[in-house]
């Protein structure tokens, strides 16, 4: 089980620098009020500005889930951790877990160059 954990813990933390990386310069090169305005005055911001900046925000964020998904797909094919494991070593919840993986996970009848 140690072996199980290191593994997933190592994989985990891979996925955290990346995350971190793509924070950090996923609006790089954008000039927006949004972005140079404090998340807590927006006052300032036109309402053009607030919806290019909620557009821009639920893009970062769908990348998120989707490269969090198939993070979680690779733990699971891998086959040394079950749901129940991977919720407790990533703190996600299973069932968002798996949801998260389902675009990603080949089914036991299909193989990696069948459409999914």
């Amino acid at each position: 089980m140690s072996d199980m954990l290191s593994s997933a813990l190592l994989i985990l933390s891979a996925f955290r620098v990346t995350e971190r990386r793509y924070r950090s310069t996923a609006f790089m090169g954008t000039t927006s009020a949004a972005d140079e305005t404090p998340s807590d005055d927006l006052s300032g911001m036109s309402e053009n500005q607030l919806l290019d900046a909620v557009q821009r925000s639920e893009e970062a964020r769908r990348a998120g889930r989707q490269r969090t998904g198939r993070l979680l797909a690779e733990l699971h094919r891998r086959g040394r951790l079950s749901w129940p494991a991977i919720a407790r070593v990533t703190g996600i919840r299973q069932t968002t877990a798996y949801d998260l993986a389902q675009p990603f996970l080949v089914s036991d009848g299909e193989d990696e160059g069948s459409p999914r």
